[in-house]
């Protein structure tokens, strides 16, 4: 990968425009540890405990954001699910 340009492009839903398209800070964060990593692991004569030290950041960045950026509301899901073949406990 040395020399070349690596381009992340966010994906959307269509409601917006390319000015608008921004990447959550978390998010962000995550994936760059993601290409870290990704690109130590693939290298020869790279030390191990380095690889496991990106892999357990990279790890614990994705964990951090997909808790920060969910909102998850337990009455939402209630509504959502009502009527459905699942059964919901309160």
């Amino acid at each position: 990968m040395s020399g070349r340009l690596v381009t992340v492009k966010y994906v959307s839903d269509g409601l917006g425009t390319d000015d608008e398209m921004k990447i959550h800070k978390y998010a962000e964060d995550a994936i760059y540890k993601y290409i870290t990593y990704g690109i130590a692991s693939a290298k020869a004569n790279f030390p191990e405990y380095i690889i496991n030290r990106f892999r357990k950041e990279r790890r614990a960045a994705m964990r951090n954001a997909k808790i920060r950026l969910s909102s998850f509301k337990l009455a939402e899901l209630e509504q959502v699910m009502r009527n459905k073949s699942k059964f919901i406990k309160h």
